[in-house]
């Protein structure tokens, strides 16, 4: 069954793999014991999640989440180092055309970059930060951080 359904994936040019534990602590010879986990009894389960913001859009569903740097692919967003050197309230964000997946990068402590099919950086709302070149707090605006956090109940 399991060569059955690789078979039917689509070959892409990368595949992302990624794995979690299912707590589990009933009866099954599948369960896994992972000594140095916060869930040492489980399952242990692989996902495969290649364009899974454009996927979604394809079936009507709206998605938004932080992405890691290495994920990026080939889109191509200011770098860290001169997100930093620019200040926090430096922006940069792009949209591919075909797909319409906006990719958004805002420098908070670390650069912070989210990927949404339906937002893109606005809504912008403002937050209270330290300005450590200016030693006083201040206002800096943040893009799609509020939407993010509207619906992110706890899952980060």
């Amino acid at each position: 069954m399991l060569q059955e359904n690789l078979m039917i994936t689509e070959p892409e040019e990368r595949h992302i793999i990624d794995e979690q534990i299912i707590p589990f602590k009933g009866r099954s010879v599948m369960w896994l014991y992972l000594q140095n986990k916060p869930h040492k009894w489980g399952f242990k389960v692989f996902t495969r999640a290649g364009n899974l913001v454009v996927h979604l859009k394809e079936i009507g569903y709206d998605w938004i989440g932080t992405i890691r740097q290495n994920r990026l692919l080939e889109c191509e967003v200011m770098e860290e180092k001169e997100m930093k050197r620019l200040r926090m309230e430096n922006v940069d964000w792009r949209v591919e055309k075909s797909t319409e997946v906006c990719l958004v990068r805002w420098y908070d402590n670390k650069a912070v970059t989210l990927v949404s099919n339906y937002v893109a950086v606005e809504p912008k709302d403002t937050c209270r930060r330290w300005d450590s070149s200016e030693k006083k707090y201040g206002e800096f605006e943040r893009p799609a951080i509020k939407e993010y956090n509207k619906y992110k109940g706890g899952v980060d």
